[in-house]
C-alpha cells in the first residue's frame, strides 16, 4: 500500500483495485483465499511486480499483492513511500533444493546454516537484506 492509504486490514480492501504479478504465488493466494477476490473491485495482472509498484505509486492501484520478502526488499531498496499490511493472505516457505544424490553437500549446507543461526550471522544477514530476521533455521 502507499503510506497515505487508509487500508489497514484485508477486509478494508473490499472494493479496491489490486495489482498482482501474473502467474505468481501472490496470484494463487488471491484466488485461493475464500471470498477475497470477490470482495475486490478489480485485480489487474502485470508481467512483473516492478510495473505493478509503479502503477501503485502513481495511484492507478490501491495496492499490490506480492510475496512478503519481495515486498519488504522492494520498499527497502526503492525508498518509495509504501508499507505492508500486518495481515497476510497465506504463508510461504522457502527451501534450498539439492539433487537427491548430493547428500554430503546438503548436510554441509544445513550444518553451516545451523552454525550461522546459532552465532547470529543468519539473523544479521536477514535483517540487512529484508529489514528483519525472517529466518526459521534453528528456531
Amino acid at each position: 500500500m502507499r503510506n497515505d492509504s487508509s487500508f489497514e486490514t484485508l477486509a478494508d480492501l473490499a472494493g479496491a483495485t489490486i495489482g498482482v504479478q501474473a502467474g505468481s504465488s501472490a496470484q494463487e493466494a488471491i484466488d485461493d483465499t475464500e471470498g477475497f477476490r470477490d470482495s475486490l473491485d478489480e485485480v489487474i495482472e502485470f508481467k512483473e511486480n516492478l510495473t505493478a509498484l509503479m502503477d501503485l505509486e502513481i495511484g492507478g492501484l490501491d495496492g499490490v499483492v506480492m510475496d512478503l520478502v519481495v515486498a519488504n526488499y522492494s520498499i527497502q531498496t526503492s525508498g518509495k513511500d509504501f508499507r505492508v499490511l500486518d495481515e497476510t493472505l497465506t504463508e510461504e516457505e522457502y527451501a534450498i533444493g539439492f539433487r537427491k544424490n548430493d547428500v554430503a553437500l546438503r548436510d554441509a549446507v544445513n550444518a553451516e546454516l545451523e552454525a550461522m543461526a546459532a552465532d547470529g550471522t543468519l539473523a544479521e544477514i536477514s535483517s540487512s537484506w529484508f529489514g528483519s530476521d525472517i529466518t526459521v533455521v534453528g528456531k
